[in-house]
């Protein structure tokens, strides 16, 4: 009988959120009464995302986006964050969420828009989004098809920044961006 609600659960879970697989671990092991009230919890859960409830879930314009370039060499890291505006929507129970890429990473004024296709996957023309809503919503970004601009984001670089640290951690962390066809990152976006 167990098994049974733990394959309800995991019905319940893969039709839902991605981030809800753990439970049905916890729901093999669950006696009956405690699994139904696990359900029950987890239902409310599951249609307070999907009815629009979720913290991330109303039109918000000016969002603060919190940004980071994965970089191989970690001392480069204190330079591989950025701090922007971005808009996150809501049309017809779809989120979607857009922003510009900052001109001193890329050295054009590229604009990402993502649409969610599926709970926790976000597509759009030049990036594929893999996120997760927990404390903060963060996402795994995978760029394609960027049209990028070493020159012009140095000279972004240089005209926004004065510390000469500063302005060799920001460069190197743009060539390593640029350099690969694929660029990713790390967006998150704060309150």
């Amino acid at each position: 009988m167990e098994n049974e609600y733990a394959l309800r659960l995991s019905v319940i879970c893969g039709k839902s959120l991605k981030s809800f697989n753990s439970f049905i671990l916890v729901g093999v092991f669950m006696r009956k009464s405690n699994f139904l009230i696990f359900v029950s919890l987890l239902s409310s859960l599951l249609l307070q995302a999907q009815t629009g409830l979720a913290k991330y879930s109303g039109d918000k314009t000016g969002k603060m986006i919190h940004y980071y370039v994965p970089v191989e060499d970690q001392d480069l890291a204190p330079f591989a964050t950025y701090e922007f505006s971005g808009k996150w929507k809501v049309n017809e129970g779809k989120r979607s969420f857009e922003y510009d890429l900052p001109v001193e990473l890329t050295g054009n004024k590229i604009e990402i828009e993502l649409n969610e296709t599926t709970p926790g996957i976000f597509v759009g023309p030049h990036a594929k989004a893999e996120c997760q809503e927990n404390a903060e919503f963060t996402c795994v970004i995978q760029y394609s098809n960027l049209v990028m601009d070493q020159k012009r984001a140095e000279e972004a670089i240089q005209a926004k920044f004065s510390d000469g640290t500063t302005i060799d951690g920001k460069t190197q962390v743009m060539r390593f961006f640029t350099r690969g066809s694929d660029p990713i990152g790390i967006l998150t976006f704060k309150d």
